[in-house]
């Protein structure tokens, strides 16, 4: 998918997250990324904070993500 295709899709799909993706297609590989987790963990918080139901699923879920995002970055950057 081409970095615009990427960013509408985030967009439709994490709506509390448009201001962060609003730029993503100018973006460099590790800032989307980084704002690709930071929406994946926005929606997980919703889910988290409503302590329902999967609360705990989705703490371990930001946790989840948090740590691929930083092996992520780091795998974008090893040659830099």
């Amino acid at each position: 998918r081409s970095a615009s295709t990427a960013a509408t899709i985030s967009r439709s799909m994490y709506p509390n997250a448009v201001s962060t993706m609003t730029t993503s297609v100018s973006l460099r590989p590790v800032d989307r990324m980084k704002a690709l987790a930071a929406a994946l963990i926005s929606e997980c918080e919703v889910i988290r904070d409503a302590k329902g139901r999967g609360a705990r699923e989705a703490a371990i879920a930001i946790t989840q993500i948090q740590g691929a995002s930083m092996f992520a970055v780091a795998a974008a950057t090893a040659d830099l």
